[in-house]
């Protein structure tokens, strides 16, 4: 089972697919959408709220979303500018209502099995590891 599934289901139990979208989604976030959200509750915040009014339910998080009609989740590259909002709304409870737009995932980011390289790396290479930073107060999928 893929790990974009088993995200799902941790919400939507009744989900056996998901899928990549193929273009991208425009969404039209209303005050009353944000009045009806909850905070740290990716399916029940202002853009998920937004997008119940076409589809079944969606999963938002800072970067991947997910809209589910029936038992199928299509998933979406979240943008920067909701990023942003869900971070604002999610320790302020503030999102700005407005027009925002989903991503399709680039050819790179889709789901399925990936080509690996064939090249040689440098021991300082190995040596030299990115540093992540996690943004502190905000929802996560990882966790229920």
């Amino acid at each position: 089972m893929s790990r974009a599934l088993q995200i799902v289901q941790k919400y939507h139990p009744e989900v056996t697919k998901v899928v990549d979208a193929t273009k991208p989604l425009v969404v039209r976030v209303s005050k009353g959408d944000c009045d009806k959200a909850s905070a740290k509750m990716p399916d029940e915040c202002a853009v998920a709220k937004a997008i119940q009014r076409t589809h079944k339910t969606a999963i938002i998080s800072s970067t991947t979303s997910y809209i589910i009609d029936g038992n199928k989740a299509t998933r979406y590259k979240t943008p920067m500018a909701i990023n942003k909002e869900i971070v604002s709304f999610d320790r302020s409870r503030i999102f700005a209502p407005g027009e925002y737009k989903l991503n399709a995932p680039s050819k790179h980011e889709q789901l399925g099995p990936r080509e690996r390289p064939q090249y040689h790396k440098s021991r300082a290479a190995k040596e030299h590891r990115r540093v992540y930073h996690h943004t502190a107060g905000i929802r996560s999928l990882g966790s229920k």
